[in-house]
C-alpha cells in the first residue's frame, strides 16, 4: 500500500488544498463505508455498526434520514500541544497546517476510511455577507459553498432534507455532544481563544449533504460561544486534467514583454499566461461497498425500540416532515 500527499497551489502561490493519493490497498472496503439496500434506500456503516439510514423521495424531492447516534470519530483526538503550535499563524496558515495534521491522522489509520484514489481536503471560512461557508481562496476543487451549521446540532434521530426547497449542501451530525462533557467546556475556552481547529466534514452524494467526520464537540463550542467554527472538506474525487497545445500563445506573449516595459506585476501575469497549459478538475464521488436485505428489517427493528413506529411508511416514503 502507498499513501501520499502534496498541497496544491494556485499561480498567487496560495494554499487551495492538500491531494491524497492511495495506492494498492489490499482491504477494498474501509471500516466507514456505505451499503445500499435497494430503491434509493441506503445507509452508512462503522464495521458491523450502521450509523444512519436514509430513504430517497420517489421523486427525488428529498431523503428522510433514520439516526442511531452510534458514532464515534475516525481520527484521532486533539492533543492540546497540537492548538498551542498553531496559535499565532494566520488563519490561512493554521487551516493549511490543520489540513496537513488531519491528512498525516488518516495515512495512519487508513483502513478507518480510505481507499484506493484520489482524496482531497479544502478549506471554508464564514462569510458573513452570505452566511454560508466559502472556500478558503476560490478554486475549482470543490463545492463553492456549505450552508446549515445548525442542521448539525440537531439531536432527534429524525432528520429531512429536503432537496426541493434547495436544502443541499449542509450539514448532518452522527453523534450527540453531552453538555457536562469536560471536553465542551475545554473547547469552549479555545473557541474563546480563537484557537477552535476546524471541523471535518465528508460529502455524501446521495444525501447531497456532508456528515460530520470530526468535530461536534468543537462545532457546538463554537456555536455556545457564538463564534464561527472553519471547515476543512475532505471528499473522494475523480480527477480529469484538461491540456491543449499553447505554443503559438507562448510566442505572441513572450514576443509582447520583450519589447515592452510592463513592469514586473504585469509582466509576471503574463508569464502565467503563456505557461498555462492545463486545467485540472476534481469531481466529488462517493463510493458504495456492497449490498443488503436486510435494511428494512433493521429500521423496523430500531423505530420499534424508539417506541415511534408510526413513523415507518414516513420513512420509506422518504419523508418525515408529512407527520
Amino acid at each position: 500500500m502507498k499513501i501520499y500527499y502534496k498541497s496544491i497551489n494556485n499561480e498567487a502561490n496560495e494554499w487551495l488544498a492538500h491531494e491524497l493519493i492511495v495506492k494498492g490497498m489490499k482491504n477494498s472496503k474501509p471500516k466507514l463505508h456505505l451499503q445500499t439496500c435497494g430503491r434509493g434506500f441506503f445507509k452508512l456503516c462503522y464495521d458491523e455498526k450502521t450509523v444512519f439510514w436514509a430513504k430517497q423521495h420517489c421523486r427525488y424531492y428529498g431523503v428522510a434520514l433514520l439516526k442511531t447516534f452510534d458514532y464515534e470519530s475516525i481520527l484521532s483526538p486533539i492533543r492540546s500541544s497540537e492548538v498551542e503550535k498553531r496559535k499565532g499563524l494566520t488563519k490561512a496558515e493554521a487551516l493549511e497546517s490543520w489540513s496537513s495534521y488531519f491528512m498525516d491522522d488518516l495515512k495512519r489509520n487508513a483502513d478507518e476510511l480510505l481507499y484506493n484514489g484520489t482524496w482531497m481536503m479544502s478549506a471554508y471560512v464564514h462569510d458573513t455577507k452570505y452566511n454560508n461557508y466559502a472556500q478558503l481562496h476560490k478554486n475549482n476543487i470543490a463545492h463553492a459553498c456549505i450552508y446549515g451549521v445548525e442542521d448539525a446540532l440537531n439531536e432527534t434521530a429524525f432528520q429531512q432534507i429536503d432537496w426541493f426547497m434547495g436544502d443541499e449542501d449542509s450539514f448532518v451530525n452522527l453523534k450527540k455532544v453531552d453538555e457536562y462533557d469536560g471536553r465542551l467546556k475545554w473547547w469552549r475556552k479555545k473557541a474563546r481563544e480563537d484557537v477552535l481547529p476546524p471541523v471535518v466534514l465528508l460529502p455524501i452524494s446521495g444525501l447531497q449533504h456532508y456528515i460530520v467526520l470530526d468535530g461536534h464537540y468543537r462545532l457546538k463550542a463554537a456555536y455556545d460561544e457564538g463564534v464561527n467554527v472553519d471547515i476543512l472538506l475532505l471528499q473522494p474525487t475523480e480527477k480529469t486534467v484538461y491540456s491543449w497545445d499553447n505554443e503559438r500563445k507562448r510566442k505572441s506573449i513572450l514576443k509582447h514583454i520583450e519589447h515592452n516595459n510592463f513592469g514586473i506585476e504585469k509582466t509576471n501575469n503574463l508569464l502565467l499566461q503563456a505557461y498555462h497549459n492545463e486545467d485540472v478538475y476534481y469531481d466529488a464521488r462517493s463510493r458504495v461497498f456492497g449490498s443488503t436485505s436486510e435494511g428494512m428489517r433493521e429500521v423496523i427493528t430500531y423505530l420499534h425500540t424508539l417506541d415511534s413506529m408510526d413513523r415507518m411508511q414516513s420513512f420509506f416514503n422518504g419523508e418525515w416532515n408529512e407527520e
